[in-house]
């Protein structure tokens, strides 16, 4: 679990044997980037079937929470 304060963003990873789920939370629903640990790609946000694309191990959150399945 990671988490940045300046941007009120918290990025957890979950793994299970192959699977890895991935989420980023924002605590106050505020835009922004977190570092997110996945290599460079595109993701489907299980939440809301939207594509996430991470780059630099990041990605971009619009408030609303992703949670990705690797």
């Amino acid at each position: 679990m990671e988490a940045d304060d300046a941007a009120d963003l918290v990025s957890i990873r979950w793994s299970l044997g192959s699977q890895t789920i991935a989420g980023v939370f924002s605590l106050k629903g505020k835009q922004g980037e977190a570092a997110i640990g996945l290599p460079d790609g595109e993701y489907r946000n299980l939440l809301d079937d939207s594509t996430v694309t991470v780059k630099n191990k990041k990605a971009e959150t619009t408030g609303e929470p992703l949670v990705l399945r690797v």
